[in-house]
């Protein structure tokens, strides 16, 4: 589908004292500035931009910290969208064009500006004229119920949930019905048995309510506002416990619960007593927490289900947090044998293998509670915890196993490392599998996406023969997938993709590309596979590299995507191509290892900086960049220059190589997690082949680092160089032997 765009284009216009594509441009390179010399009453201009403009304009504004003037933009796109409505003219070509999506937007804003000053009535008128435009509109409806219920519009706001039911299961829910019971409530007078019902509905939040929305709504109200609601001293006062710990302050909401003596008993709902728990263990208060929560369990015993698990969750957790792994040992293991299982129980399966050093006595739990945990992904750290002790250990029976124990449930990530590992150990004559068990592995199941396909593991196990690389067509050789149709805009008569498509277009034109990907995700069944692969390359040309990696990720993942080669090129691109060259060859690296490295590390983003402190394309510390400039000679090395970052980082990156003796694997981990830590773990494991070796290391980041890079040169090698991708395997794990991997095109 082609793509459509809003913004004004014709060189000569002038807005702000600049020509209107200077203005994008300047926002797109961020230099974002001169929006805070703007004169308010100048800031109409913003419309002579193009639809959405005016919004996008005051979002910069707001990220600025310059309310007033943010508020004024989206005012104007707004009032400029809704002047027109219904709308004759929705397509884009001048003025007269319309971005719904940024109006819509803009009022959104205009909403969350009035909810925080508290301006309740500007809140509800603003929600009907939203509505009046969006009437399908979550966000305005619950706006507009607030509005009216925070005013004292009680009549009003049951009329207005009257004529249009609230749904069920949506966005904000718990917190709408919170206000439509209040509103009742009040409207009622506090008589009669709807009055009743609702107040009995409130208490029932206050006790039991998980919603964290709701319980902040109900606690500001309630607690800041007194609505007069005949609550007792104790609802009170869990009330405001409850508003502690949504708010992690643990240590005074323990205080409240110690200090109520009786708040918290055997008939207390299971929200209450997670609550408490949490007090008690991160308020400082442990061994009291313990004592208190194992005599609530022997009271409640088994037969209490949900409410039993919890109080031995927190009892053992207190207990382990006291200093008394013993005690909290056993009473974790009482609560996995109970008969209920769900979040309680699962918690205290992890919490219990946490405390289980022993990769024996931890594989056990999990073969015996497996069968019945509630969420599966809730123990995906556990297995990979396991997988790298087993294999330190060599205990390859106990993991095939697990294999065939959580076979049905493990994720594709975890099943490919899991078969590679038995397969390379079987190949390595470390054990012998069982036939019947590894019978089911061959030959190993596609993965259900490109990315996962070309990923690590699926090229180590073609290494080792047990499947083929498939490689995508070209474009030219791919059928026409054609974008499923969408439906339209209610009111507008434009389709749902194609207004989606004028917003996202606008975030990337006026500078705000980094909310592209999220906004994309969220939006992802109306927007066509040709506009979002349009859009990852607009991404990279304004200069946002990370963030069109991402969207054209969202692609690769989609179900039934037909990917072509020049996606996997695009996802693997060869930006910097002269300065990486020139890098490589002063230091003697292969160009598609230095690739995969830059990629891994900032994916191609010069102003790149990590957590740690990291920066520029090789992502280098500081102090490492010094040593490197020092020994080259370069004073004063300006580490976001893209030349001098990429130079630093082959001459650190060929050290490494030297350093470990021409062992790419290591030097790449130590790239990533540090020399003395490589040279620790070697040390702890000197008998262990280059690629199980890797499956060792224990900082998971570090872990992860060497597979990608490693994946990552074998692709840029196919795919610029028609290098084999064995030949990658080769250089990275030479003891493995070579091997050839057969390529399907």
């Amino acid at each position: 589908m082609a793509m459509v765009t809003l913004t004004a284009s014709c060189r000569g216009q002038r807005v702000f004292s600049m020509e209107a594509d200077d203005v994008r441009q300047a926002l797109r390179s961020g230099a974002t500035d001169f929006l805070q010399a703007i004169p308010l009453h100048e800031l109409d201009q913003a419309l002579d931009l193009g639809p959405g403009a005016a919004y996008y304009l005051g979002r910069h504004l707001l990220n600025l910290g310059l309310r007033e003037g943010a508020t004024r933009l989206f005012e104007l796109e707004w009032k400029d969208f809704s002047s027109a409505h219904p709308l004759k003219n929705i397509l884009p070509g001048s003025r007269k064009g319309r971005n719904p999506q940024a109006a819509e937007a803009a009022c959104l804003e205009l909403i969350s500006l009035s909810r925080t000053a508290e301006d309740w009535p500007l809140e509800a008128s603003l929600a009907q004229s939203l509505l009046s435009a969006f009437p399908e509109s979550i966000q305005a409806r619950f706006a507009r119920l607030e509005g009216l219920v925070r005013s004292g519009a009680f009549a009003q706001a049951l009329a207005f949930n009257a004529a249009a039911p609230w749904p069920p299961n949506r966005e904000h829910s718990a917190a709408a019905r919170f206000y439509l019971n209040l509103a009742e409530f009040k409207a009622q007078g506090g008589a009669g048995p709807e009055a009743q019902r609702a107040l009995e509905d409130i208490r029932g939040l206050i006790l039991s309510g998980k919603d964290p929305e709701a319980l902040r709504v109900c606690a500001e109200l309630i607690l800041s506002h007194d609505q007069g609601l005949p609550l007792g001293e104790r609802e009170r006062l869990i009330l405001r416990a409850r508003r502690m710990v949504a708010s992690r302050d643990y240590f005074d909401a323990a205080l409240l619960f110690i200090s109520a003596g009786n708040v918290i008993s055997a008939d207390s709902p299971a929200a209450l007593l997670s609550d408490s728990g949490k007090a008690w263990l991160y308020g400082g208060r442990a061994r009291e927490g313990s004592r208190f929560f194992g005599a609530l369990a022997d009271k409640l015993g088994p037969a209490a289900g949900e409410s039993a698990a919890l109080a031995l969750l927190y009892a053992g957790r207190c207990l382990l947090s006291s200093g008394d792994k013993l005690g909290g040992r056993q009473a974790l293991e009482r609560c996995m044998r109970g008969s209920v299982t769900g979040p309680a129980r699962d918690a205290a399966i992890w919490f219990l293998l946490e405390a289980t050093p022993q990769f024996k006595d931890a594989a056990r739990i999990v073969l015996s509670s497996a069968p019945s945990w509630h969420d599966f992904s809730y123990f995906e750290d556990v297995l990979l915890r396991l997988i790298r002790e087993g294999v330190g250990l060599g205990e390859y029976g106990r993991l095939e196993e697990l294999r065939g124990a959580l076979a049905d449930r493990l994720s594709e990530s975890m099943r490919l490392r899991l078969d590679y590992v038995l397969a390379r150990a079987e190949d390595l004559g470390l054990y012998k599998g069982d036939s019947s068990a590894l019978d089911g592995l061959r030959p190993l199941a596609r993965p259900s996406s490109i990315l996962l396909d070309l990923s690590y593991y699926p090229i180590m196990e073609a290494y080792l023969g047990l499947r083929d690389v498939v490689f995508p067509p070209r474009s030219a050789d791919i059928q026409g997938e054609g974008d499923q149709g969408a439906s339209q805009v209610p009111g507008f008569g434009l389709r749902d993709d194609v207004a989606e498509e004028l917003f996202l277009d606008g975030l990337i034109d006026y500078g705000l590309g980094a909310e592209f990907p999220a906004y994309a995700r969220s939006r992802s069944a109306s927007l066509g596979s040709e506009f979002l692969r349009s859009s990852a390359w607009r991404l990279r040309a304004a200069g946002r590299p990370i963030e069109s990696a991402r969207v054209m990720s969202q692609l690769l993942d989609r179900p039934g995507y037909q990917a072509s080669l020049e996606d996997l090129e695009f996802f693997y691109p060869r930006l910097y191509l002269d300065e990486v060259r020139q890098a490589a060859a002063e230091f003697g690296l292969a160009e598609s290892l230095l690739f995969a490295v830059v990629r891994t590390e900032s994916y191609f983003d010069p102003r790149a900086v990590s957590r740690a402190g990291a920066r520029g394309l090789a992502q280098l510390m500081p102090e490492t960049a010094a040593n490197a400039a020092k020994v080259l000679g370069i004073k004063d090395a300006e580490l976001f220059d893209p030349e001098t970052n990429l130079r630093l980082g082959a001459y650190y990156l060929r050290y490494l190589i030297n350093y470990f003796e021409q062992d790419i694997m290591k030097a790449v981990l130590a790239y990533n997690g540090g020399m003395g830590r490589v040279r620790t773990w070697r040390r702890e494991f000197p008998r262990a082949t280059q690629d199980l070796f890797l499956e060792i290391v224990p900082l998971n980041e570090t872990r992860e680092y060497g597979r990608r890079v490693l994946a990552a040169q074998a692709l840029y090698g196919y795919l610029y160089e028609a290098r084999p991708i064995g030949e990658t395997v080769s250089d990275f794990y030479p003891g493995i032997g070579p091997r050839k991997i057969k390529v399907v095109p």
